[in-house]
């Protein structure tokens, strides 16, 4: 696969500032998220939890199991599809 040839069809971009249950939740697309301000504790099909502050970008592939938790985060959020 050439990384050039990468043809992402963007499904939503956008602003999200909320509070976040922990509930647990599966992507049926690639995400991509940037947390702008507050924290958000991510974890992954039950492994560690991990907390992470502003300016961290995680990226969840389709098919992920996560949970995400916050009090009141600011971030950013990219669902998209890779076509070849």
């Amino acid at each position: 696969m050439n990384f050039l040839k990468l043809n992402p069809y963007i499904r939503e971009l956008c602003l999200y500032e909320r509070k976040l249950s922990g509930g647990e939740r599966r992507t049926y697309d690639t995400r991509a998220f940037y947390i702008l301000s507050g924290g958000i504790t991510l974890e992954i099909a039950g492994q560690k939890k991990q907390r992470l502050s502003p300016g961290a970008f995680f990226l969840l592939p389709s098919k992920t199991t996560y949970k995400l938790k916050s009090e009141g985060a600011r971030f950013i959020l990219v669902r998209f599809d890779f076509y070849y």
